[in-house]
Formats: structure tokens, sequence, C-alpha cells
């Protein structure tokens, strides 16, 4: 009786598996889905629907090159005095100090006629591409650059200096002690945001995209290298990224295994989108990049199962019926939609590979991922 029971639990599990899409039977090659005859047409649709209605969402800030200095100047004849102090006499008095942690802050204070001027530290142990901007419905404030002795206990004003709404920006920022210094040129009472990025290296040439709040920060360099907020993505001259993905799924019971694995390598980009919240059943992030895979990146598909002693079955043929391993060709980027790697900023690596080629989205098994532009 006990030996029936675990062969009806085997089987039953393994109608399970099948049903909610861990695993489906092995394929052979004459049974493979064909291009003409795709795993789900619908799917297909879907998927191709989600790309395109994301393509449409907001790219955010746009820079001018004119917009961003390479230099400053520093006045050491009329630094001012870092610690709060009480006006007397009409004499300068600042409000508490705050610090920018994390080389980047989108946060909002109210600037008063009895703390007039506001600064905010930040500290950098390496050159670093600075964007920084205040917004506020008062056109009389303006932020200022200082740089900061903290043994002296001064902060000494630079000549980049920009009224709100306007970015100050700056290819290198040197390795130091600075401070954002708020004031007004009239009226005080209103409330500003102080929005900084310092996060990716010096020396940028061109902007590919920036968040609405300059949180997010996508640059691209002389050497064609691309980085956002600090990671790097790809160099665009090349086309290349140093990206290896694999999804394997191995299950083992009563004598049998199934497995199927899905691996991307040689990776060639064609672009690269803004920085995102990325949201799916197998790999979330809430800072991440889509990489779109250009022809020529390397691609695999395997499945197989096993039973001791009766059958071993495998596939390499992947859901639009072709052989794998193999690049991604023209017909896979015309017909097909978008094939993309999700890749984490924090981390720097691929987290998932949304495209008709993944088996769990192009059968339906799993939730098409939700993707929004970060701000």
């Amino acid at each position: 009786m006990r030996s029936f029971y675990v062969k009806i639990t085997a089987a039953l599990l393994s109608i399970l598996l099948v049903a909610t899409g861990l695993f489906s039977p092995a394929l052979k090659a004459e049974d493979a889905p064909k291009s003409n005859g795709k795993v789900s047409s619908l799917t297909e649709k879907a998927i191709q629907q989600v790309q395109e209605s994301f393509l449409k969402q907001d790219e955010g800030t746009a820079i001018q090159q004119k917009q961003v200095k390479k230099s400053f100047k520093v006045d050491k004849k009329n630094g001012i005095n870092i610690k709060r102090k009480a006006a007397a006499d009409g004499k300068l008095r600042t409000s508490a100090v705050r610090s920018i942690d994390g080389l980047a802050i989108n946060q909002s204070a109210v600037l008063t006629e009895e703390d007039p001027v506001d600064l905010w530290f930040l500290s950098t142990s390496s050159p670093q591409a600075l964007i920084s901007r205040i917004t506020s419905p008062n056109a009389d404030y303006v932020v200022q650059l200082f740089v900061v002795d903290f043994e002296t206990g001064q902060a000494y004003p630079t000549d980049l200096i920009q009224p709100a709404g306007s970015l100050l920006a700056l290819t290198n920022l040197p390795a130091g002690d600075y401070a954002f210094g708020i004031t007004s040129g009239g009226e005080f009472g209103d409330s500003y945001t102080l929005q900084v990025n310092a996060k990716n290296p010096p020396n940028f040439t061109g902007a590919v995209s920036l968040s609405s709040t300059l949180q997010y920060f996508v640059a691209e360099y002389a050497n064609g290298d691309v980085f956002a907020n600090g990671a790097k993505v790809y160099n665009k001259q090349s086309k290349t990224a140093d990206y290896e993905w694999k999804r394997v799924f191995y299950f083992s019971y009563d004598g049998k295994y199934e497995q199927r694995t899905h691996s991307i390598s040689n990776v060639k980009v064609k672009s690269i989108s803004a920085p995102v919240s990325y949201s799916a059943p197998y790999a979330s992030s809430s800072e991440a990049i889509l990489v779109y895979l250009d022809v020529d990146t390397l691609f695999m598909y395997h499945q197989s199962s096993y039973e001791s002693g009766q059958y071993y079955r495998d596939t390499f043929v992947d859901t639009l019926g072709k052989k794998t391993p193999r690049t991604l060709d023209i017909d896979d980027l015309t017909n097909y939609g978008d094939h993309i790697l999700a890749v984490d900023l924090k981390t720097g690596q691929p987290i998932d590979f949304f495209s008709v080629l993944n088996y769990y989205y192009a059968a339906g098994i799993e939730k098409l991922p939700t993707i929004k532009t970060l701000n």
C-alpha cells in the first residue's frame, strides 16, 4: 500500500509541476514549435505590447552642453562660517547644516528670513560628475557651490551659481568637501527642493538620459563607455557589454529529473533604456536598466527529462523552433519584438530576460513584468 501511495504522489506531483509551469514535458525537435506556429501568439503579442507601451513613458530632463561647466573658481576672501551663529548687527547667519548621503538627494526645505542661508554638505572620495539644481516657486532663490574647509570651519563660494530651475552642472568635481548654499536675492518664506546627482565618473561628454528629479543619470564618455548612476552599462562604440545571464530549473524525484536552462552571453547591445523599476515573478529590482539585445548575441535553450532505466529526452530547440546555441538574427529582432536583459544597477548584474525566447513568458506561465521609468 505504501509503494502504491508513493507512485500516486509522484504522478500527481509531476502533473502539478506541468500545470504550474515549473516544468513542462521535454520537447522533441520534431515536436518543437516552429516560427510559423509559436508557443502562444497571444502571449507573444502581449509581450510586444508591454515593450512598446514602456517606450512611450517620460524620458526625463534634457541637458544642453552649455549648461555644463568644466571647472570653477574659488573665492578664498569671502568664506562663511559653517557653524550656526546667532544673527547680530546684520551679519550672516546660516541655518542648521544638512548632509547629502550616497552622492544623490531630492529633498525639500523652507528658507526663512531668520535663517537666510541653508548649507547642504557633500563629500566625495574620488572625482565625480555633478548634476544639480534647486526648484522653487520663488524665482528669487539661488543655489551656489561652496568648497568647505572643515579645519578652519569655513565654506568658500565658487563662481558656480544658478537661479531656481536652472542646472548647476560640472563635468569634473574633484574629490573633496563641498556645500550647496541656498539663499534668496529677494523674498523668503517659500519652500525649495535640492536635487543632486554625483554618482557617475567625471568627464562625461553627453547625457543619454536624466530623470526629472536628477536622481538617475545615464552619461556617455569619450571612449564610448555608458554609465548609469555609477554602474557601467555598456560600450556604445563596440556595442558590447560584459553580461552573462543564466536561468536553470532542475527537479529530481522518484528516480527521475526534469531540467530547463536558458542562457545569454556574448552580449551585443542595440540600445538601452533610462533607469526603471522592474517587477516580475522571477526577479525584481527597484533600480534597473533595460539592455536591448542586438544581432549576434549568443542564446541557448536546453530542456531535458530522464527516468532511470526508462528514457532520456532532450532538445535544444527554442520557442521559435530554432536550434540553439545560436546567435540572435534579423528575423528575431524584426518579427518577434525586443529581446531585453533587465540589469540591476545596484549589483551591475542581469536579473531577467524579457523576450518571447524566454519560455516562461512565451508559454504564458509567468506574468509579464511591470516596468516604470524612475524619476
